[in-house]
């Protein structure tokens, strides 16, 4: 389970050198509708629908019955791949666990194996986010970077630009890696949980709704975290008076000395 690249990212700020280009005004309930509703059918609703249905209607075992239910994504993927002809960060993914999957089954896989399998590989990149961050690129990085440019590249070209020459941009981007990592450990830690307490069916309504939910927690987190940074830039850009403002000379006494 996966969500879909976004087409159009908000940036920070309004129209300039800072912001991300063609992302001014798109904001509002309707765009978030557009952008994961697509995703939530295909990762959602779609597998539950083809599990019951093979499952209860045509008495589909019920290994190969959640093998199916990968069919929408790997469509999905392989549609993105012909697209943009190239297999980016979410359709590698994507494809990585259906292979794994495939190795499940042709090993005899128990379904909660089978279940749970995004989880190991979702636990395994948050602890990779989290390792990753003293490295001169994170893997956080080309997270960010995928779901605020997607496949368009003047906003890939604006995002490496950034990185090369913002120092705020680069230590808002590491902080937001190690906290989006042990979010990913934690979902996959509840997922798994899930696995073994639920029965298949209500993990397949359930599971959605802990992925969706925690990316909607850590979507917000981080709405509210670049805000906060606009507004401190926006704050330093505006100059302090002779010996330092009287915040700063409050909070950092030691750099007036």
């Amino acid at each position: 389970m996966i969500a879909r690249s976004p087409q159009h990212a908000s940036g920070p700020g309004q129209s300039g050198p800072g912001t991300l280009p063609g992302t001014e005004g798109r904001k509002g309930v309707g765009t978030l509708v557009r952008r994961f509703g697509p995703s939530i059918l295909i990762n959602g609703v779609a597998p539950y629908f083809i599990y019951f249905v093979l499952h209860h209607q045509f008495q589909v075992a019920e290994l190969p019955a959640l093998v199916a239910t990968s069919i929408p994504p790997l469509l999905d993927a392989l549609v993105g791949i012909v697209r943009w002809r190239r297999i980016d960060f979410l359709a590698g993914f994507v494809l990585f666990t259906i292979a794994l999957a495939v190795g499940l089954v042709a090993l005899g896989g128990d379904p909660r194996l089978y279940l749970i399998r995004e989880s190991f590989i979702t636990a395994g990149v948050g602890l990779a986010f989290v390792l990753s961050n003293p490295l001169p690129r994170p893997l956080g990085f080309f997270f960010a970077r995928y779901f605020m440019a997607g496949n368009d590249q003047a906003r890939l070209a604006w995002v490496n630009d950034r990185w090369q020459t913002s120092a705020s941009f680069r230590n808002a981007i590491r902080f937001s890696n190690v906290v989006w990592g042990l979010g990913f450990v934690l979902e996959a830690g509840v997922r798994t949980y899930l696995v073994f307490t639920l029965s298949i069916e209500q993990f397949l309504i359930a599971s959605p709704v802990v992925f969706y939910g925690f990316y909607a927690v850590l979507l917000g987190w981080s709405a509210v975290f670049v805000r906060r940074k606009r507004q401190q830039a926006k704050l330093d850009q505006v100059g302090d008076p002779p010996g330092g403002s009287a915040l700063k000379r409050a909070l950092h006494p030691e750099a007036l000395r």
